[in-house]
């Protein structure tokens, strides 16, 4: 004689509800706190980002915080920037003879140089930069290390929040 278990699914409907929507309320307040954690990080970051010519309109105002859920159950929180010249001011570069007309422009709003002069400056800032590369600034990298405290409790806060709503439920 072969015993089948019968589970009447209907009866557990309420009790898989229940579980996604705590599931659902732990996500929307992690959502918030990575939004929360994002922004303060962007913030970080800007600060430690070096202003060139472009000033707000340059690295520093292209870097971004974005939240979002991947999936039904994972958030994600990402700062950085589209800028090409995140990665060797971040990393610094290795000795190459950049190109001069950028340099122009950065002679003549950094350097306060004379218009007439500036090619000839940024050459020289050119030949620096063949000898020697550029030093790494690690906005990034340091602004993490130094944020990883206030961003963990901004999270805890977050966590804790979603425990207490569940526990009103």
């Amino acid at each position: 004689m072969l015993i089948e278990p019968h589970f009447n699914i209907e009866a557990l409907k309420p009790v898989n509800e229940a579980l996604l929507a705590v599931g659902a309320a732990a996500l929307d307040e992690l959502e918030v706190g990575g939004i929360e954690a994002g922004l303060f990080l962007e913030r970080e970051v800007k600060e430690r980002t070096p202003v060139g010519v472009g000033g707000a309109g340059g690295l520093r105002g292209s870097i971004t915080s974005h939240t979002g859920r991947i999936g039904v159950e994972r958030i994600e929180t990402v700062v950085g920037t589209p800028s090409p010249y995140a990665v060797p001011v971040e990393l610094g570069a290795r000795p190459h003879f950049p190109p001069i007309i950028p340099l122009v422009d950065w002679v003549i709003h950094k350097l306060g140089v004379n218009p007439d002069a500036a090619r000839g400056v940024a050459f020289l800032v050119a030949r620096k930069i063949a000898t020697k590369g550029t030093k790494a600034v690690m906005m990034f990298t340091r602004s993490l290390e130094a944020s990883q405290a206030q961003i963990e409790t901004i999270y805890i806060r977050r966590a804790e929040q979603a425990l207490s709503e569940i526990g009103g439920r």
